[in-house]
């Protein structure tokens, strides 16, 4: 190629860029940070701006300090937030966290993830009419009014729940929840009682060592995702789950709990009754494999062994 003829090149390339409609270069900005988006600003004269009007935002990773934050949203202009993820490894005040999601709440946003060491969820916070999707990690969740009227997904990941009852405000406030996840989050009521979420289908719960004996009442559900360590759980009602998985966490020698968990999870299957596929985890399969009798409680249609 002569020299002219790459130049031409590149400027049809930059045309090319130039010329992209604003859905489609705020598609591409939605799979990766926004930090990344901005710097992007210097590949075309078009782009130059366009970051701003991204209704997906993702503050994560190294670059992701508070000052970052703050002045890239001093820039920003979009009326509508669709994602927001926020994370940073650096200390941030509780202000400033609330100041990014109130901005975030402002702008009618549907899917929020949040991960802050110890942040505490403001009032503010539990009262959202365009939450669909919601992610809180390592935060303490205490809230008595809950009022997330279009939220169908939550997950709530290494969080500390204290005073009331959490767990209960948070169903009532979730008229249209479909899916629940909590993993490995503390101060769980022993009874946890989902059968007033009459929408919900999918459940899943990881206990920790940390955990105490968690009852599971959930008529409702169709799917059910449980990691369990060495303290008890029990399935009290989940007749109408077809899609198990059932995995359990404990120590490398087994063997002195091997008769517990046995008979925990014997109790189990006699509750998944109706299940039509169920899925065993590896440490589960290696201690079940010391009791062969328990073969004769699975009535599942398709059994899945991962390892």
């Amino acid at each position: 190629m002569l020299k002219g003829e790459e130049t031409s090149s590149i400027e049809d390339s930059g045309d090319f860029i130039s010329s992209m409609p604003d859905d489609i270069l705020h598609h591409i900005f939605s799979f990766i940070p926004t930090i990344l988006a901005v710097k992007t600003s210097i590949l075309s004269r078009r782009w130059r701006h366009a970051w701003c009007e991204t209704p997906c935002l993702s503050f994560r990773g190294v670059e992701t300090t508070a000052r970052v934050i703050t002045q890239t949203l001093k820039s920003y202009r979009a009326l509508k937030i669709t994602s927001f993820r926020l994370a940073t490894a650096y200390y941030v005040t509780s202000g400033e966290i609330n100041s990014w999601i109130k901005l975030a709440m402002s702008r009618s946003v549907n899917n929020l993830s949040v991960s802050f060491l110890n942040y505490r969820c403001p009032n503010f916070f539990f009262l959202s009419s365009s939450l669909e999707q919601l992610s809180v990690s390592l935060a303490f969740v205490i809230c008595t009014t809950v009022s997330w009227k279009s939220l169908r997904s939550l997950t709530l990941s290494s969080c500390i729940f204290s005073y009331g009852e959490p767990i209960a405000n948070i169903l009532s406030g979730c008229p249209i929840l479909e899916t629940l996840e909590l993993i490995y989050c503390r101060g769980l009521p022993r009874r946890l009682d989902l059968s007033k979420s009459l929408s919900l289908r999918r459940f899943e719960i990881r206990l920790s060592f940390q955990s105490s004996y968690v009852e599971i009442i959930a008529p409702q559900i169709h799917y059910l995702k449980l990691t369990i360590s060495e303290e008890q759980c029990t399935l009290v009602d989940v007749s109408s789950v077809i899609e198990a998985s059932l995995e359990i966490c404990i120590h490398e020698n087994f063997l002195p709990v091997a008769d517990f968990v046995q008979i925990m999870v014997l109790k189990m299957l006699e509750q998944l009754k109706n299940v039509e596929r169920l899925t065993f985890g590896s440490t589960l399969l290696q201690v079940l494999y010391v009791f062969h009798s328990c073969i004769v409680y699975l009535r599942a249609k398709t059994v899945c062994l991962t390892y």
